[in-house]
């Protein structure tokens, strides 16, 4: 197909780049690439500079895919289009003036204000809000389906409703997360469904909470489950490892990296995925085995800040240790030492019980050391009295023995 506009064109830099705050007009050691069309399935994403641009190039999708027997979903009279477009304004310049729809062919295809794609709902301005709380919905809908058969019955154990919740609810709850850049108002909403959950799951009311002032923390002891912070910021890392891993010359490779080459608004940049990239990567530096490293040193500014902003990504080269570092809770170095202690000790214990336990060599005959067994006097044997006679033979060794080792067999 020979695209009839120009692509959108980003550029980015693997090498002294920031990870957030770019200026557009840089050009050192820049490489531009194209992303105008995101296909995953059945399902594509086309992007286009500007309405005018996509009036024609629709139309040209539309014609084009005839030719192979396919057909674009247009509305027509008053049946809505299943294609849909959305207008992504600059930073505080949505005034809400966007068009029910345009025309394409014989037919239009209607704007929306809110799309979901792969199973994430995407807005004009581009934030996770509006994601946030559709997932927060969602998961309270499946947690209250499960409430009475499962986290509010007491026949159930606090441990097998933590693994429950974290399976089924944190998994709904989390779709996505990802690619969220969230600020402290959703940090709050998440927190606050979050710490519902564990008091339902517990079977304590707000009011016993403030009368014998229960905190969180012993209620997520008993369910085996960590703060929500742990969960978000582990999956958000991890996907971010593999992005750090994959080769510099794919898409989400160059995209960790890459802005816009086209003048912004005044004031602040919006809040983006490097904004929380960067947030929770600081919070590593205390995951560390050296206490003294740092992944990310925020007190560092200008040309060192640089430098040293991507020495995460060398942690994150080794996926083994990366997924180590990530999943530690607080308190971790504490627990690793009473561990060790703990191993060492046990070990100490098994080697003093195998020395106190250890049997002593069995008796070879005709050696020097240890007597032989003296077959019974014939005379002594009386009809089918062999047990006895046995006994008889194995005291006389005995008493043999001991008077050659001095009592050391017994």
């Amino acid at each position: 197909i020979e695209w009839p506009l120009a692509k959108p064109a980003f550029r980015t830099s693997m090498a002294n780049h920031h990870l957030h705050g770019e200026r557009s007009d840089r050009k050192r050691d820049a490489t531009s690439f194209e992303f105008f069309a995101s296909l995953f399935a059945d399902n594509c994403a086309v992007l286009f500079e500007s309405h005018s641009d996509m009036v024609i190039g629709m139309d040209y999708m539309y014609k084009h895919f005839l030719k192979f027997g396919l057909e674009i979903h247009l509305g027509r009279g008053t049946t809505k289009s299943k294609t849909e477009a959305m207008f992504f304004p600059k930073p505080r310049c949505d005034d809400g003036t966007t068009p029910p729809s345009f025309p394409c062919a014989d037919g239009f295809i209607s704007y929306t204000r809110k799309f979901m794609y792969l199973g994430s709902h995407i807005v004009p301005s581009l934030d996770s809000a509006e994601e946030i709380t559709i997932r927060i919905e969602k998961a309270s809908q499946a947690f209250g389906c499960l409430s009475k058969s499962t986290f509010r019955n007491k026949d159930v154990s606090k441990f097998l409703k933590g693994r429950i919740y974290v399976a089924l609810i944190l998994s709904i709850l989390l779709h996505g997360c990802e690619t969220w850049f969230v600020r402290e108002e959703e940090y709050h909403l998440l927190r606050r469904f979050h710490k519902a959950c564990v008091r339902a799951m517990c079977r304590v009311s707000m009011s016993q909470v403030r009368r014998h002032r229960i905190r969180t923390k012993k209620l997520l002891k008993e369910l085996a489950l960590q703060p929500l912070e742990y969960y978000l910021e582990s999956r958000f890392l991890r996907w971010a490892g593999h992005i750090t891993r994959m080769d510099k010359d794919r898409l989400p490779r160059m995209l960790l990296t890459s802005w816009c080459p086209s003048s912004r608004v005044i004031g602040r940049p919006r809040m983006s995925f490097g904004h929380t990239l960067k947030k929770f990567i600081i919070k590593l530096n205390d995951k560390l085995d050296d206490p003294n490293a740092k992944a990310w040193n925020p007190t560092l500014t200008g040309s060192a800040a640089l430098k040293e902003q991507w020495r995460w990504t060398e942690l994150a080269a080794k996926r083994g240790e990366w997924r180590k570092i990530i999943q530690r809770t607080d308190g971790w170095r504490e627990r690793e030492k009473e561990q060790a202690e703990a191993n060492a000790a046990a070990r100490r214990e098994r080697r003093r019980f195998t020395a106190r336990n250890r049997e002593p060599r069995a008796p070879q005959a005709g050696s020097g050391g240890y007597a032989t067994v003296p077959p019974p006097p014939p005379g002594d044997i009386s009809g089918n009295n062999a047990r006895d006679a046995r006994a008889a033979a194995r005291d006389a060794a005995r008493e043999q023995a001991n008077q050659q080792q001095g009592g050391y067999w017994n």
